[in-house]
């Protein structure tokens, strides 16, 4: 159902080249593109609305910046099938298309994806709230995420996750999505992640399937964690009722500030043994900002946690 889109991923894990900057993964991060017309991507994502420039046909945009009813925060990633009037991309980059992934499209002076980002843990899974609604004579959207390691040569595939959705989601749902590891590759720590979304299923795309996504997390770590990268902070539970955990091995932290949606400190936490737990009970359900601060009171990382009752 996504091979091909899943052969195309596979296929661009091969490059080291054009590796992005590390990601918004809350989607509150996007840059601003003059155009015409003029777009918003998510920072550190690569879309297909290069394309929608007038000198390169004039195609639809199809990743929006969507401000109504996202699940944290003040945006969260549309991504809109639509069917390209031209398309002077990438070969595999098909004619009907909705896709983002952790990376880069450049079309000059080389054509190219590059995607993902430098990471070097072990995740044990995957997490993103998402929406969906398919074209009405129905379609699949795509999640997929990969990490993988520079042999010299090409790419190995160390673990993947993902999920395919092939129904009306109306609702933010959270999906957690295990990576599972290649045994043939145990004592390897990755050096690279992608993560890759699309709104349509390839091989039959339709037009106007629409993907939301937001609230992106890694969880939990496994075999050769390396703690002091990227993302390095697990928070769990995620949704929390009682408590929730905020870890790091960050030896420079030393606090953990909570802000409402509204940026109201609501709770101050001093780390003990890389963690702490916040009061999940004294707060109203909703989501929460939280900063990982050191003792010079510099933001060492952020992220958000939600709360119900």
């Amino acid at each position: 159902m996504k091979n091909k889109l899943l052969s195309l991923a596979a296929a661009t894990l091969l490059s080291t080249a054009g590796m992005a900057q590390l990601p918004t993964l809350d989607f509150e991060s996007w840059t601003s593109q003059a155009g015409p017309p003029a777009y918003n991507d998510p920072l550190g994502w690569a879309t297909v609305n290069i394309l929608s420039n007038a000198l390169l046909g004039g195609n639809p945009v199809t990743v929006f910046r969507e401000s109504t009813n996202p699940h944290g925060g003040m945006y969260c990633m549309r991504i809109t099938s639509a069917a390209l009037t031209s398309n002077p991309a990438p070969a595999d980059i098909p004619d009907t298309v909705g896709l983002a992934l952790t990376g880069t499209i450049t079309l000059f002076p080389t054509q190219g994806i590059f995607p993902g980002f430098a990471y070097s843990a072990r995740p044990a899974n995957i997490s993103a709230y998402m929406r969906y609604t398919p074209a009405p004579s129905g379609d699949t959207c795509l999640f997929f995420a990969a990490l993988t390691k520079w042999n010299g040569t090409s790419r190995d595939t160390i673990g993947v996750a993902g999920t395919v959705i092939g129904t009306t989601v109306s609702n933010w749902t959270l999906y957690n999505m295990p990576f599972v590891y290649n045994p043939a590759f145990a004592a390897v720590q990755p050096d690279s992640f992608v993560v890759v979304c699309s709104s349509t299923d390839d091989l039959f795309p339709k037009t106007n399937s629409s993907m939301f996504v937001d609230d992106i997390s890694l969880n939990g770590w496994v075999g050769m964690n390396d703690p002091s990268v990227l993302n390095a902070v697990n928070v769990f539970p995620n949704p929390a009722s009682e408590f929730t955990t905020i870890r790091t091995n960050n030896p420079a932290a030393r606090e953990v500030v909570v802000y409402d949606m509204a940026g109201r400190e609501i709770g101050r936490y001093t780390i003990n043994n890389g963690e702490v737990n916040a009061d999940a009970w004294k707060m109203a359900a909703g989501v929460y900002n939280y900063t990982i601060i050191d003792e010079k009171k510099e933001v060492l990382n952020r992220g958000k946690f939600n709360v119900t009752h």
